[in-house]
């Protein structure tokens, strides 16, 4: 019963004793099972809701763009001046302009809730894995640290790798991407212009450890400690980037895969650290 009441809902309470303890036994074992199929309708709902609203986004995604070509088109004058019907800002820039802009980011950032929370809900609603293979993470762990270089100079960070060549596991690729991918994402929001960042992949008691370090202020016991709830940004303003999912998401995939993942402070700021199964080093053979 203790199980059940720490939020283990699968755990059923033995039905045997006195007419009394197994009245309550079987109500307690009722309540559990109809929690469990109250919290699947509820993710189920999500889901769904989260599948729906992506159309009309993207719909209104074509026709903010289109909208904005139209007034960049109006905004040239007749002869590449001002249109005297059009407002501009200090820049210059008509404020028509500006402010579709604004929409289309907050299209963008819809999409990218809506996408997460999709997946967010499925990975909680499939019960099993839909493509497992066999996933060489090493080079997929370097392809994507490549793919987000451009990033990193954008900021003027500095990224260091070391990788242990030819590690590879067992899983999804699509979502061990997602892993490193918002890894990357977050290391890149949340250090300072001019920061370093340090992704290391090596094996440790059997597991393919992945560690995320990037230089970043102290963050608080209550922060850590809640790093992986949906949603829960802490010590971050409300406007912080990002929809508050990633590293739920990175959590989640990787219990998935049968492996973990935990934050920690360090030296040089904060690291994510997520553990896989590892299936076989072609290094070591």
């Amino acid at each position: 019963m203790l199980q059940i009441a720490d939020g283990n809902l699968e755990n059923s309470v033995s039905e045997q004793g006195p007419e009394e303890v197994v009245q309550v036994a079987r109500a307690v074992n009722s309540m559990a099972h109809t929690m469990i199929n109250n919290i699947k309708s509820m993710r189920k709902l999500v889901a769904d809701v989260s599948h729906e609203m992506r159309s009309p986004l993207a719909r209104m995604n074509i026709s903010a763009t289109i909208v904005q070509e139209g007034l960049d088109v109006l905004a040239q004058g007749q002869e590449g001046g001002r249109n005297p019907n059009l407002l501009y800002d200090a820049a210059g820039t008509p404020l028509a302009c500006v402010h579709i802009g604004y929409i289309l980011q907050e299209i963008e950032h819809m999409e990218k809730l809506v996408g997460s929370s999709l997946l967010n809900s499925r990975l909680d609603f499939q019960e099993r894995m839909q493509e497992a293979k066999d996933v060489d993470f090493s080079s997929l762990c370097m392809d994507i640290a490549l793919r987000h270089e451009s990033l990193f100079k954008e900021k003027a960070l500095i990224l260091n790798l070391d990788i242990q060549p030819l590690l590879w596991v067992r899983g999804d690729a699509s979502l061990l991407s997602l892993i490193i991918s918002n890894l990357l994402d977050n290391a890149v929001k949340y250090t300072n212009a001019g920061g370093r960042v340090l992704l290391v992949l090596d094996v440790h008691n059997g597991y393919v450890r992945l560690q995320v370090e990037n230089s970043h202020p102290g963050l608080s016991d209550e922060v850590m400690a809640h790093a992986f709830e949906p949603f829960f940004r802490g010590d971050c303003a409300d406007d912080a980037p990002g929809v508050g999912l990633g590293l739920t998401l990175v959590k989640k995939i990787a219990v998935r895969h049968r492996g973990n993942a935990l934050v920690e402070r360090t030296d040089m700021g904060l690291r994510v650290c997520v553990m896989l199964p590892l299936l076989r080093s072609e290094a070591a053979v």
